[in-house]
């Protein structure tokens, strides 16, 4: 034996069984250590900005670590299922790829890997990080109702109501020319949001659960932790009022929010990405009222070059969710925070510089 490799998890296996080899063999054996990246989804091992919380982890101890990718542990998981029938989790096939990258390939090296897992621990992660070869199901179990509801979202997101970059275009040369009545833009992200990300220049801040006449002293939250997700009122165990039907509570709060405010105002929903307003959208049409919504939210709204608010604070777009908004971001001159770039410092009533 000329090399040992363990993974980094507590690190008792890498320090107790490396420290006694070491003394064992008067240091001729090589210890190593595997870990993972900073952002990873291999169970029980821990990366190099963790591995303090253990008291075992003594890297002078160590002759050499080394970093493998979540995608390469999982890939060799796979591989040593397939080709060596070694039913092996995903830190075991971390640790093979660490061994095959420190070890010299030269007569006369033996090389120990120390196999900590086995896959069947781990189905979900193996079937989420190795979708090739896993069958999608076949049966699904959705309610009918949740399947009514994805069609009616399909038709708003894709009807005349929700306006895409040429129905953009058109509104920003109806508001550049003044003619015609102009929509009343009311943004419905939550209030921290609309004070923080660029915004539509006039847009007036009603949060989704407010402009659909939800309790207004409730907290707001977010169904998921993603931006753009749909928003929700945190329940209140104790609210035993009476709640208003839809219709009055939406034009309460239209009233209270847009002074000149009547039934047949137009009105143009917009949010982060498009989520939101389409959900508003699809309440305030059935109750009477008429509305549009803006696919894509601000992303479309500022690569149109439609007006937004000049305000040296307001200058950032949210994060992107897929590789078309990191795209957008590119082309606007942002990072992939939603950050300005260089010299951009505050938000502009028009398209941005390419350069």
């Amino acid at each position: 034996m000329t090399h040992f490799f363990a993974s980094l998890g507590t690190c008792g296996t890498i320090t107790g069984a490396g420290g006694f080899l070491k003394q064992a063999s008067l240091g001729k054996v090589k210890v190593h250590g595997v870990h993972p990246t900073s952002v990873h989804d291999i169970p029980g091992v821990r990366s190099l900005p963790q591995l303090p919380l253990t008291d075992h982890f003594k890297p002078k101890d160590y002759d050499e670590l080394t970093e493998v990718t979540n995608e390469d542990a999982f890939d060799m998981c796979v591989r040593l299922n397939q080709e060596e029938s070694l039913i092996a989790g995903p830190s075991s096939g971390m640790n093979v790829v660490g061994a095959l990258r420190l070890m010299p390939d030269e007569p006369g090296n033996v090389g120990v890997v120390i196999m900590c897992d086995d896959v069947f621990k781990y189905t979900a992660s193996a079937t989420k990080h190795c979708p090739r070869i896993f069958d999608k199901p076949k049966v699904s179990f959705e309610p009918a109702e949740l399947s009514a509801l994805e069609t009616v979202l399909t038709a708003g997101r894709e009807g005349p109501d929700t306006l895409d970059m040429e129905a953009l275009e058109k509104l920003k040369a109806q508001l550049a020319q003044g003619g015609g009545r102009s929509p009343t833009i009311i943004d419905v992200r939550p209030k921290d949001e609309f004070e923080s990300r660029l915004r539509a220049r006039g847009a007036i801040n009603i949060p989704l659960p407010e402009l659909l006449g939800t309790d207004e002293s409730s907290e707001v939250v977010q169904v998921m932790n993603v931006p753009g997700a749909v928003q929700r009122k945190k329940a209140d165990a104790d609210d035993d009022r009476p709640k208003k039907r839809p219709k009055t509570a939406i034009t309460d709060a239209l009233s209270k929010a847009v002074s000149d405010f009547s039934a047949d105002t137009p009105l143009l929903l917009v949010c982060n990405r498009g989520v939101d307003s389409l959900f508003g959208m699809l309440a305030l049409r059935g109750a009477g009222f008429s509305v549009q919504q803006v696919a894509r939210g601000m992303f479309a709204w500022h690569e149109s070059g439609l007006p937004t608010e000049e305000n040296d604070k307001l200058v950032d777009l949210p994060p992107p969710n897929n590789k078309a908004e990191e795209a957008v971001l590119e082309r606007l001159g942002y990072d992939l925070n939603g950050k300005a770039k260089l010299e951009k410092k505050t938000a502009c009533s028009t398209r941005p510089s390419k350069k």
